[in-house]
Protein backbone atom coordinates (compact mmCIF):
# COMPACT_ATOMS: atom_id res chain seq x y z
CA UNK A 1 0.00 0.00 0.00
CA UNK A 2 2.83 1.93 0.97
CA UNK A 3 4.16 1.62 -2.13
CA UNK A 4 1.00 2.67 -4.48
CA UNK A 5 0.57 5.73 -2.46
CA UNK A 6 4.35 6.77 -2.77
CA UNK A 7 4.19 5.66 -7.13
CA UNK A 8 0.93 7.96 -6.76
CA UNK A 9 3.25 11.20 -5.31
CA UNK A 10 5.81 10.51 -7.49
CA UNK A 11 3.81 10.37 -10.41
CA UNK A 12 1.71 13.34 -9.31
CA UNK A 13 4.90 15.40 -9.30
CA UNK A 14 6.33 13.95 -12.46
CA UNK A 15 4.03 14.37 -14.99
CA UNK A 16 3.50 18.25 -14.80
CA UNK A 17 7.10 18.68 -14.46
CA UNK A 18 7.60 16.58 -17.79
CA UNK A 19 4.75 18.36 -19.08
CA UNK A 20 6.42 21.70 -18.13
CA UNK A 21 9.82 21.02 -19.94
CA UNK A 22 8.28 19.75 -23.05
CA UNK A 23 6.74 23.08 -23.71
CA UNK A 24 9.99 25.10 -22.52
CA UNK A 25 11.54 23.39 -25.38
CA UNK A 26 8.56 23.64 -27.72
CA UNK A 27 8.39 27.29 -26.90
CA UNK A 28 12.24 27.72 -27.90
CA UNK A 29 11.58 25.58 -31.11
CA UNK A 30 9.27 28.38 -32.35
CA UNK A 31 11.39 31.03 -31.06
CA UNK A 32 14.24 30.13 -32.91
CA UNK A 33 12.03 29.10 -36.11
CA UNK A 34 10.44 32.88 -36.12
CA UNK A 35 14.02 34.63 -35.84
CA UNK A 36 15.17 32.20 -39.15
CA UNK A 37 11.82 33.97 -41.15
CA UNK A 38 13.08 37.23 -40.04
CA UNK A 39 16.25 36.87 -40.47
CA UNK A 40 15.58 35.17 -44.21
CA UNK A 41 12.82 37.69 -45.25
CA UNK A 42 16.17 40.94 -44.39
CA UNK A 43 18.14 39.01 -46.78
CA UNK A 44 15.62 38.70 -48.65
CA UNK A 45 14.70 42.63 -48.92
CA UNK A 46 18.30 43.60 -49.06
CA UNK A 47 18.70 41.01 -52.23
CA UNK A 48 15.74 42.50 -54.02
CA UNK A 49 16.12 46.31 -52.81
CA UNK A 50 18.89 46.51 -54.00
CA UNK A 51 19.49 43.91 -57.16
CA UNK A 52 21.85 41.96 -55.14
CA UNK A 53 21.61 38.92 -57.56
CA UNK A 54 24.81 37.13 -56.64
CA UNK A 55 25.55 34.00 -54.19
CA UNK A 56 26.43 34.34 -50.86
CA UNK A 57 27.00 32.43 -47.57
CA UNK A 58 27.41 34.50 -43.90
CA UNK A 59 27.34 34.10 -40.30
CA UNK A 60 25.77 36.30 -38.15
CA UNK A 61 24.59 36.60 -34.38
CA UNK A 62 21.42 37.82 -33.43
CA UNK A 63 19.56 37.11 -29.74
CA UNK A 64 22.63 34.91 -28.24
CA UNK A 65 22.55 32.72 -31.27
CA UNK A 66 25.13 32.31 -34.17
CA UNK A 67 22.88 32.02 -37.52
CA UNK A 68 24.20 30.88 -41.39
CA UNK A 69 22.31 32.81 -44.07
CA UNK A 70 22.65 30.89 -47.28
CA UNK A 71 21.47 33.25 -50.64
CA UNK A 72 21.50 30.59 -53.83
CA UNK A 73 20.66 32.79 -57.02
CA UNK A 74 19.94 30.52 -60.43
CA UNK A 75 18.46 31.50 -63.72
CA UNK A 76 16.37 29.59 -65.66
CA UNK A 77 13.89 30.43 -68.58
CA UNK A 78 14.13 34.30 -68.31
CA UNK A 79 13.62 34.21 -64.94
CA UNK A 80 15.80 34.86 -61.78
CA UNK A 81 15.12 32.82 -58.52
CA UNK A 82 16.43 33.67 -55.70
CA UNK A 83 16.46 31.44 -52.98
CA UNK A 84 16.98 32.50 -48.73
CA UNK A 85 17.91 29.74 -46.35
CA UNK A 86 18.80 30.56 -42.68
CA UNK A 87 20.04 27.96 -40.42
CA UNK A 88 20.82 27.42 -36.90
CA UNK A 89 24.61 26.62 -36.17
CA UNK A 90 25.54 23.25 -36.56
CA UNK A 91 22.17 21.80 -37.78
CA UNK A 92 21.92 20.43 -41.07
CA UNK A 93 18.36 21.40 -42.07
CA UNK A 94 17.16 24.97 -42.61
CA UNK A 95 14.70 26.51 -40.01
CA UNK A 96 13.07 28.95 -42.68
CA UNK A 97 13.50 28.91 -46.51
CA UNK A 98 12.49 31.55 -48.84
CA UNK A 99 11.96 31.65 -51.83
CA UNK A 100 11.21 34.48 -55.08
CA UNK A 101 11.69 34.93 -58.79
CA UNK A 102 11.64 38.22 -60.73
CA UNK A 103 11.86 38.54 -64.68
CA UNK A 104 15.39 38.78 -66.00
CA UNK A 105 15.52 42.42 -68.04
Amino acid sequence: METLIGMAVLAGVLIPTVSFLSRITSTQRVSDKMTAYFLAQEEMEKTLGFNLYTNAKRDITFNSHVWHIVKKIREEQGLIIIRVEVYAKGEIKPLSVLETMRIVR
